[in-house]
Protein backbone atom coordinates (compact mmCIF):
# COMPACT_ATOMS: atom_id res chain seq x y z
CA UNK A 1 0.00 0.00 0.00
CA UNK A 2 1.47 3.85 -1.11
CA UNK A 3 -0.68 5.39 1.53
CA UNK A 4 0.92 3.31 4.22
CA UNK A 5 4.32 4.52 6.26
CA UNK A 6 5.25 1.42 7.47
CA UNK A 7 8.43 -0.44 6.50
CA UNK A 8 8.15 -3.89 4.80
CA UNK A 9 10.13 -6.53 6.90
CA UNK A 10 13.19 -7.62 5.22
CA UNK A 11 13.99 -11.06 5.17
CA UNK A 12 18.18 -11.91 5.16
CA UNK A 13 19.86 -14.01 3.19
CA UNK A 14 22.18 -16.75 4.91
CA UNK A 15 24.91 -19.07 3.88
CA UNK A 16 24.70 -23.13 4.07
CA UNK A 17 27.71 -25.41 3.40
CA UNK A 18 25.97 -27.79 0.66
CA UNK A 19 29.19 -30.15 0.08
CA UNK A 20 32.78 -29.54 2.51
CA UNK A 21 35.41 -30.03 -0.24
CA UNK A 22 39.09 -29.36 1.22
CA UNK A 23 40.55 -25.86 0.19
CA UNK A 24 44.13 -25.08 0.50
CA UNK A 25 45.41 -28.37 -0.48
CA UNK A 26 47.57 -28.82 -3.50
CA UNK A 27 46.57 -32.73 -3.08
CA UNK A 28 43.07 -31.84 -2.79
CA UNK A 29 40.52 -32.95 -5.92
CA UNK A 30 38.20 -30.26 -7.59
CA UNK A 31 34.70 -30.41 -6.65
CA UNK A 32 32.32 -27.96 -8.52
CA UNK A 33 34.45 -26.95 -11.44
CA UNK A 34 31.35 -27.90 -13.14
CA UNK A 35 27.64 -26.86 -11.45
CA UNK A 36 24.24 -25.78 -12.15
CA UNK A 37 21.74 -24.47 -9.90
CA UNK A 38 18.14 -23.94 -9.88
CA UNK A 39 14.86 -23.36 -7.94
CA UNK A 40 12.44 -26.61 -7.43
CA UNK A 41 9.50 -26.00 -8.90
CA UNK A 42 6.88 -24.81 -6.37
CA UNK A 43 9.16 -23.91 -4.04
CA UNK A 44 12.07 -21.06 -2.95
CA UNK A 45 13.92 -23.98 -2.25
CA UNK A 46 17.50 -24.07 -4.05
CA UNK A 47 18.92 -27.54 -5.84
CA UNK A 48 22.69 -27.36 -7.36
CA UNK A 49 23.97 -30.70 -9.70
CA UNK A 50 27.91 -31.02 -9.98
CA UNK A 51 31.31 -32.66 -10.26
CA UNK A 52 32.70 -34.49 -7.22
CA UNK A 53 36.21 -35.93 -8.74
CA UNK A 54 36.29 -36.48 -5.31
CA UNK A 55 34.08 -39.39 -5.14
CA UNK A 56 34.19 -39.73 -8.93
CA UNK A 57 30.65 -39.17 -9.16
CA UNK A 58 27.92 -36.22 -10.48
CA UNK A 59 26.04 -35.06 -7.82
CA UNK A 60 22.76 -33.70 -7.21
CA UNK A 61 22.10 -31.75 -3.89
CA UNK A 62 18.95 -29.94 -3.21
CA UNK A 63 17.51 -28.01 0.25
CA UNK A 64 14.61 -30.26 1.66
CA UNK A 65 13.46 -27.50 4.14
CA UNK A 66 15.57 -28.78 6.87
CA UNK A 67 18.80 -29.56 5.35
CA UNK A 68 20.72 -30.51 1.93
CA UNK A 69 19.99 -34.41 0.47
CA UNK A 70 22.67 -35.35 -2.16
CA UNK A 71 22.20 -37.77 -4.16
CA UNK A 72 24.44 -39.22 -6.94
CA UNK A 73 23.32 -38.82 -10.46
CA UNK A 74 26.45 -40.48 -12.34
CA UNK A 75 29.98 -42.03 -11.80
CA UNK A 76 31.26 -38.94 -14.83
CA UNK A 77 33.05 -37.38 -12.51
CA UNK A 78 35.27 -35.51 -15.21
CA UNK A 79 31.65 -34.68 -16.79
CA UNK A 80 31.31 -30.90 -17.83
CA UNK A 81 29.16 -28.40 -18.93
CA UNK A 82 26.85 -29.60 -16.22
CA UNK A 83 23.15 -28.37 -16.26
CA UNK A 84 20.52 -28.65 -14.55
CA UNK A 85 16.47 -28.56 -15.15
CA UNK A 86 13.71 -29.46 -13.87
CA UNK A 87 9.80 -30.69 -15.48
CA UNK A 88 6.99 -28.85 -13.39
CA UNK A 89 6.08 -32.25 -11.74
CA UNK A 90 9.17 -31.60 -9.91
CA UNK A 91 11.14 -34.30 -11.32
CA UNK A 92 14.97 -33.33 -11.72
CA UNK A 93 16.90 -33.17 -15.47
CA UNK A 94 21.06 -33.04 -15.18
CA UNK A 95 23.18 -32.82 -18.84
CA UNK A 96 26.39 -32.98 -19.07
CA UNK A 97 29.35 -33.54 -21.80
CA UNK A 98 31.42 -36.30 -21.35
CA UNK A 99 34.42 -36.94 -24.04
CA UNK A 100 32.65 -37.15 -27.49
CA UNK A 101 29.20 -37.54 -25.68
CA UNK A 102 26.40 -35.32 -24.57
CA UNK A 103 24.37 -37.27 -21.53
CA UNK A 104 21.58 -36.66 -19.53
CA UNK A 105 20.38 -38.10 -16.05
CA UNK A 106 16.39 -37.98 -15.34
CA UNK A 107 15.09 -39.11 -12.01
CA UNK A 108 12.24 -41.30 -11.74
CA UNK A 109 10.01 -39.19 -9.26
CA UNK A 110 10.29 -35.95 -7.69
CA UNK A 111 12.49 -35.00 -4.67
CA UNK A 112 9.19 -35.25 -2.66
CA UNK A 113 9.48 -39.30 -3.50
CA UNK A 114 12.17 -41.85 -3.45
CA UNK A 115 13.40 -42.10 -6.95
CA UNK A 116 16.19 -43.13 -8.73
CA UNK A 117 18.82 -42.10 -11.38
CA UNK A 118 18.82 -43.38 -15.32
CA UNK A 119 21.62 -41.61 -17.20
CA UNK A 120 22.76 -41.92 -20.84
CA UNK A 121 23.58 -40.83 -24.07
CA UNK A 122 21.65 -38.37 -26.23
CA UNK A 123 24.00 -36.75 -28.49
CA UNK A 124 27.69 -36.72 -29.97
CA UNK A 125 30.04 -34.18 -30.81
CA UNK A 126 33.74 -33.83 -31.44
CA UNK A 127 34.40 -31.62 -27.99
CA UNK A 128 30.90 -31.08 -27.26
CA UNK A 129 30.18 -27.74 -25.26
CA UNK A 130 28.00 -24.85 -23.73
CA UNK A 131 24.96 -26.37 -22.94
CA UNK A 132 21.58 -24.47 -22.47
CA UNK A 133 18.66 -26.66 -21.49
CA UNK A 134 14.66 -25.55 -21.61
CA UNK A 135 11.59 -26.63 -20.38
CA UNK A 136 8.59 -25.58 -22.18
CA UNK A 137 5.58 -25.24 -19.59
CA UNK A 138 4.53 -28.45 -21.40
CA UNK A 139 7.41 -30.50 -19.95
CA UNK A 140 9.19 -30.14 -23.25
CA UNK A 141 12.69 -30.09 -23.12
CA UNK A 142 15.04 -28.77 -25.26
CA UNK A 143 18.93 -28.52 -25.29
CA UNK A 144 21.87 -26.40 -27.22
CA UNK A 145 25.00 -27.20 -27.70
CA UNK A 146 28.51 -26.87 -29.71
CA UNK A 147 29.83 -29.69 -31.59
CA UNK A 148 33.17 -28.87 -31.09
CA UNK A 149 35.63 -25.69 -30.57
CA UNK A 150 37.19 -26.20 -34.08
CA UNK A 151 36.45 -24.76 -37.30
CA UNK A 152 34.38 -28.59 -37.98
CA UNK A 153 31.88 -26.82 -34.83
CA UNK A 154 28.27 -26.80 -35.57
CA UNK A 155 25.39 -25.33 -33.14
CA UNK A 156 22.98 -28.85 -32.53
CA UNK A 157 19.70 -28.92 -31.07
CA UNK A 158 18.37 -32.08 -29.01
CA UNK A 159 14.98 -32.36 -27.80
CA UNK A 160 12.29 -34.28 -25.99
CA UNK A 161 8.59 -33.33 -27.14
CA UNK A 162 6.93 -35.63 -24.62
CA UNK A 163 7.11 -38.58 -21.58
CA UNK A 164 10.92 -37.51 -21.18
CA UNK A 165 11.44 -40.17 -18.66
CA UNK A 166 14.75 -41.35 -19.46
CA UNK A 167 17.96 -40.28 -21.73
CA UNK A 168 15.79 -42.66 -25.01
CA UNK A 169 13.43 -39.75 -25.16
CA UNK A 170 15.59 -37.72 -26.56
CA UNK A 171 16.33 -36.64 -30.60
CA UNK A 172 17.97 -34.92 -32.46
CA UNK A 173 16.23 -32.30 -35.19
CA UNK A 174 15.64 -34.07 -38.73
CA UNK A 175 16.14 -33.60 -41.40
CA UNK A 176 19.36 -31.80 -40.23
CA UNK A 177 20.21 -31.89 -36.97
CA UNK A 178 22.56 -28.47 -36.82
CA UNK A 179 20.62 -25.21 -36.00
CA UNK A 180 22.52 -23.63 -39.07
CA UNK A 181 24.63 -26.52 -41.17
CA UNK A 182 27.88 -24.19 -41.35
CA UNK A 183 31.08 -24.62 -39.73
CA UNK A 184 31.88 -22.07 -36.27
CA UNK A 185 35.04 -20.01 -36.74
CA UNK A 186 37.85 -21.50 -34.85
CA UNK A 187 37.80 -21.30 -31.16
CA UNK A 188 33.85 -19.80 -31.02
Amino acid sequence: DPSSSSTPALTSCDTTVVDQGQKGSVLAVSRGSYSDVELIPGTANPAVAYTDAGSLSLKFSYWNGSGYTTEVVSGDSTGAFVRLAFLSTGIPMVFWTLGVNVKVAIRSAAITSAGTWSAGVIDTGTAPRALEVSVSPLDQVGLIFLTDTAVAGRPKFVYCDTGCTGPASFRAMSPNPYIENTNLVAAQ
